[in-house]
């Protein structure tokens, strides 16, 4: 098991400590990330290091980018670049070569969904009941652009896969064309200078949370190998109607999958969605009837 996932629920009641020795809040809610819940899925490959990396890292350096309101797509992508590039100097000094996806989500001020992805870990919402795939598949059987990027780079496919550029990619290959990490995929010593076409760019979306938005699937490949997206949202929907926590509903997938035949690791956080009051001094946006990325 090479999965790893992360949930920070801010706590509403708590606050920074100012001096007056009240309360200080956990470690990772500072004044910044005050009301931004956050959640994500960090499926591993290769070994354990680069998921556990992102599961401890991750969200700070989301959470502490100055701009991570204002301009959340610009903050993602340069924490996940910052993770990255700290993560393959880990690589060089230990002689590590694991490799992660990410699939991430963020609510900021109660209504806008940000979500971000990293290879072929995806999230999916229920609107109304109905499935709506918010994230982009890094995957070459699927996703024609990415064939043409790795191509354009002079990257090797190999049987849908992305191939070594220095070995035989008949013996190593890499499923997915985005990952952070793969140090053997990206590093000099490793391909001679050589693209591979595996890069850790993420694809940032965000939307409007309107009344009709349920709940989230992040789930890793391991649980869309067997179950569709609609499927997905019908079974938590099932349970969810029935009473079931969320804990409960996220075991329970994983369990069906399972049970389904998945052959791989399968991790899945299901996170319940309310609209909340905004606060007074806060900016109202207009609520979106379709699940089109806002520009």
């Amino acid at each position: 098991m090479e999965d790893q996932h992360q949930a920070i629920i801010p706590h509403p009641s708590r606050a920074p400590d100012n001096g007056t020795g009240s309360e200080k809040p956990p470690e990772l809610v500072t004044p910044r990330r005050r009301g931004i819940p956050f959640f994500a899925v960090y499926d591993g490959h290769a070994g354990t290091q680069c998921a556990e990396f992102l599961r401890d890292n991750l969200h700070n350096y989301i959470m502490q980018h100055p701009q991570i309101e204002s301009q959340p797509e610009k903050a993602i992508n340069e924490a996940v670049m910052r993770a990255e590039n700290e993560f393959l100097q880990k690589c060089r000094t230990e002689n590590l070569e694991s490799g992660s996806t990410v699939a991430l989500a963020l609510i900021l001020r109660g209504e806008m969904l940000v979500v971000a992805n990293v290879g072929d870990s995806e999230i999916v919402m229920s609107r109304g009941g109905r499935a709506e795939l918010l994230t982009t598949k890094h995957h070459l059987s699927c996703n024609p652009s990415e064939v043409e990027r790795v191509k354009a780079v002079g990257g090797r496919i190999h049987h849908n896969r992305v191939g070594h550029p220095r070995f035989n990619p008949q013996l190593v290959s890499l499923a997915v064309s985005r990952a952070v990490g793969d140090a053997g995929f990206k590093l000099d010593e490793y391909t001679e200078g050589k693209p591979s076409g595996v890069i850790a760019t993420p694809d940032v979306k965000r939307f409007q949370l309107t009344p009709a938005d349920a709940f989230l699937i992040i789930g890793c490949d391991g649980l869309w190998d067997v179950m569709n997206y609609q499927q997905a949202v019908d079974f938590c929907s099932q349970l969810l109607h029935a009473g079931s926590t969320s804990q409960q509903i996220s075991e329970s997938i994983v369990a069906e999958a399972l049970r389904l035949g998945s052959m791989d690791n399968v991790t899945v956080m299901f996170v319940g969605l309310q609209l909340s009051p905004l606060p007074s001094d806060a900016t109202t946006g207009s609520q979106h009837t379709s699940l089109a990325p806002i520009a």
